[in-house]
């Protein structure tokens, strides 16, 4: 995995400027978090792996419990198109920590970072460990969730696309789902806060600085 962030970090320019283009997203915010995150993510995971151990749990006097953790075996995360390297990596990390295999499907209004990734991921990690599979969601996409052998899903989009990955995963197997959906960036601001410092963390904030959702002020 430190290979791995090694050889991102090392491609980072690149990677910036195809994200930039293909995305639409503006160059410096991309520059301060989205490839440096996805580089973190992976040294951070990297260093908790060694301490991913079970338990020793006395159960009696005479007795006892033993816990293992085990990896699902293989993954999937459904990339949403605004950051894609930064999710499909960052968000990975943990479970390549935990010794899954991962699958990533990009989205296909924005998939040419991942292309750079697949070939990193050919030159530093073992075959299989991180898979890019591109294509539509409504055909790729669905292929992944009713795939029995992927026992964990992680999807970032809408409510109604989230909707239906559960109904389709729900028709095969039971699988562990995780969505991130709608109705995200909520801001709460009490009578007693300084309006200018409000109006720049809005600013600032996910809302207009990541070219994300727009700011509704009630």
């Amino acid at each position: 995995m430190n290979r791995f962030a090694d050889a991102i970090a090392a491609r980072a320019e690149e990677i910036l400027r195809i994200e930039v283009s293909d995305t639409g997203n503006t160059i410096r915010p991309m520059r301060m978090i989205d490839v440096p995150s996805a580089v973190e993510s992976l040294r951070y995971y990297a260093g908790l792996a060694p301490d991913l151990r079970g338990d020793t749990i006395p159960a009696t006097s005479d007795n006892l419990h033993l816990t293992m953790h085990e990896p699902y075996g293989v993954v999937a995360r459904i990339a949403p198109f605004n950051h894609p390297i930064m999710f499909a990596v960052a968000r990975t990390a943990a479970a390549l920590a935990a010794g899954n295999a991962v699958i990533v499907k990009p989205p296909e209004t924005s998939p040419l970072s991942a292309m750079v990734l697949a070939e990193i991921a050919r030159d530093t990690l073992p075959p299989g460990v991180f898979n890019i599979v591109t294509g539509d969601g409504a055909v790729v996409g669905n292929a992944i969730v009713r795939h029995l052998g992927i026992k964990r899903i992680a999807f970032i989009g809408s409510p109604e696309t989230g909707r239906a990955i559960q109904r389709s995963a729900a028709e095969v197997a039971v699988k562990h789902i995780t969505l991130e959906l709608g109705g995200k960036n909520p801001m709460i601001v009490f009578p007693d806060c300084d309006p200018e410092k409000i109006a720049d963390a809005a600013v600032f904030g996910m809302n207009f600085f990541l070219a994300g959702p727009i700011l509704r002020v009630a």
